[in-house]
């Protein structure tokens, strides 16, 4: 009796362990850059993005830009403050009244490093 249900036992969990998802490959992950990204005055004193989910994505970076195109470091990423977020939208507090800010985002995970920037958008804060 001790055999057949340990027989059980081995069988149920050989195809509980079988149906359970897998992560991909390294080689396999792939990431896009953010899609559809948006920028709006939601104060005086911050702007609100926000942007589509990419697949294999554990946490978004926004860049701050000085300019559409923004200034590139080395590696041909923008240079700027950085603000990290795991969500599709970040609101961006503590800036100048009345001023434009450029923003750039890129998605990061944490086997494969960055992804590509997305384009540049921008929004003016309100002036009161």
């Amino acid at each position: 009796m001790l055999n057949k249900i340990s027989l059980f036992g081995m069988v149920f969990v050989m195809l509980l362990l079988s149906g359970c998802p897998k992560e991909p490959p390294e080689e396999d992950i792939v990431l896009n850059a953010p899609n559809n990204v948006r920028a709006v005055s939601s104060t005086t004193y911050s702007i609100v993005l926000t942007w589509n989910e990419v697949k294999n994505a554990d946490m978004y970076f926004i860049i701050e830009a000085s300019s559409s195109g923004g200034l590139t470091s080395s590696s041909g990423k923008p240079m700027g403050p950085s603000y990290s977020t795991p969500y599709t939208r970040y609101e961006v507090t503590g800036l100048k009244k009345n001023t434009t800010y450029w923003f750039k985002v890129y998605a990061y995970n944490s086997k494969v490093g960055d992804g590509p920037v997305s384009s540049a958008v921008y929004a003016k804060t309100w002036d009161s």
